[in-house]
């Protein structure tokens, strides 16, 4: 998952990950601990519905959630969703005399215009040209290397945008108490999507628009905080076979601990992982369905994270089936 709902980490990713832990995962695959699904992707989005605004809303950044989420309602980068990430997509934005619109997604493709003209911004201005340079520097850092963050396709604006007025189409059609059962009166409760379509360039199931929610990493929205609650923690049932659990909770370089992934190449290639770890419990939690049923390490565990992470969970997976699952509330 991209997005607000990030990244599912894969095996290979974990600088830390030993022999014993392949083999352990091996042996719970041969035991049939996992379960396939077709892998169709799409594009991650966090949605809502509003009924006292009326609209869809959707989060794929903090400042998303500041707002508790932006519709297609209003005009222009600050009040309309497509608007903003079509906004935020751009480098510089050039207007010709006679209001021809040229628009450069990238520093690089706006150097290499000024290059291939033999030119510059100041010329351009002189010559009647309007040059309004949004400069979106963003990086994105991988494996330790920063690169320029791509940005936003047209197609997957598109995409977003139909799938949220489809979910205000559907929302339209409920009772209100279901509504407010579901979302909350004004976008209360946040859900973790994929957005499939026709419109968008992945693998799909062809001419079939697909919203689909994830079992995991749906959010209530904390109104002092202005910030999401991620209330549930999945496949506990996959770390039975391991005898020791490490969670990352900060990166040590030169003496300072950092709490948050640090955007600094020197840091993230020189930085060393700070970890709390978690005895394992060696046994299985299929089917679980009451926390107290869980071995001691695993509460143990999961009380240690809800204290790291500052949030309770309401719910636990223990399987892959949809009532494997232990509920300590309610989300509605």
């Amino acid at each position: 998952m991209g997005g607000k709902g990030g990244h599912m980490l894969h095996p290979y990713e974990d600088p830390e990950l030993t022999f014993q832990s392949l083999i352990d995962m091996f042996e719970h695959t041969a035991m049939g601990g996992l379960e396939g699904t077709i892998k169709r992707d799409g594009q991650n989005l966090v949605l809502s519905y509003s009924l006292l605004r009326d609209e869809a809303v959707a989060i794929r950044n903090d400042d998303h959630v500041f707002a508790k989420g932006m519709g297609l309602k209003g005009e222009g980068p600050k009040e309309n969703f497509a608007d903003y990430l079509a906004a935020r997509s751009l480098w510089a934005v050039l207007t010709s005399p006679d209001g021809q619109t040229e628009e450069f997604t990238t520093e690089r493709k706006w150097e290499k215009y000024l290059k291939e003209n033999g030119t510059s911004p100041e010329a351009l201005e002189a010559a009647g040209y309007s040059v309004e340079m949004i400069g979106r520097g963003w990086k994105s850092f991988r494996n330790g290397v920063g690169r320029e963050k791509k940005a936003t396709p047209r197609h997957i604006i598109k995409a977003f945008s139909k799938a949220m007025r489809d979910l205000e189409n559907v929302a339209r059609e409920m009772p209100e108490e279901l509504i407010i059962k579901l979302f909350g009166e004004d976008a209360d409760y946040f859900y973790n999507a994929e957005v499939m379509s026709p419109l968008s360039r992945n693998a799909i199931e062809y001419g079939v628009d697909t919203l689909s929610t994830h079992r995991i990493l749906h959010h209530k929205y904390d109104e002092e905080e202005k910030e999401l609650d991620t209330m549930a923690i999945t496949k506990l049932d996959v770390l039975d076979r391991f005898n020791t659990l490490r969670v990352c909770t900060g990166y040590k370089y030169k003496g300072k601990v950092y709490e948050e992934m640090p955007a600094d190449l020197d840091i993230l290639e020189n930085g060393e992982p700070v970890y709390t770890q978690f005895e394992g419990w060696n046994q299985s939690t299929v089917k679980v369905e009451k926390f107290d049923q869980l071995p001691d390490n695993a509460k143990q565990y999961i009380d240690g994270l809800q204290n790291i992470l500052g949030v309770g969970f309401l719910m636990i997976s223990t399987g892959p089936e949809r009532n494997q699952t232990i509920r300590q509330g309610t989300l509605f």
